[in-house]
């Protein structure tokens, strides 16, 4: 019995440390708002593109919802946010962790050292 597990440590740990990856960014929801012809809003998502392709996030099922204000269905949203955009929520969905609001201008350290508050 102790040969099996001197043999296999780290399988055992190679494995668990899969499943615990998995589910590091499985609750994280991005939601993005912006609306057309805004030049900030284009850098941002250019910020966003990069962070979520870089290394360390690329194998991550990190979803970023788009949130057009100036849709009408989005009008609360325009009452909020019509001169900060472009902003992005970035919110734990299973628990109450607080919400993580980025304004304005993007950085991609910013953005990845934010993301990674909700490991």
């Amino acid at each position: 019995m102790q040969r099996a597990v001197l043999r296999c440590p780290t399988l055992a740990r190679r494995t668990f440390t899969t499943k615990s990856k998995l589910l590091n960014y499985a609750n994280l929801k991005l939601t993005f708002f912006h609306k057309p012809n805004c030049g900030l809003c284009d850098v941002a998502k250019e910020v966003i593109d990069d962070v979520l392709s870089s290394t360390e996030f690329k194998n991550e099922k990190i979803v970023v919802f788009g949130v057009n204000i100036n849709d009408a269905k989005n009008n609360k949203w325009w009452k909020m946010y019509c001169f900060d955009i472009p902003v992005l929520h970035l919110e734990d969905t299973t628990n109450a962790k607080p919400l993580v609001v980025i304004e304005h201008f993007f950085r991609e350290d910013d953005l990845a050292e934010k993301i990674r508050l909700f490991k």
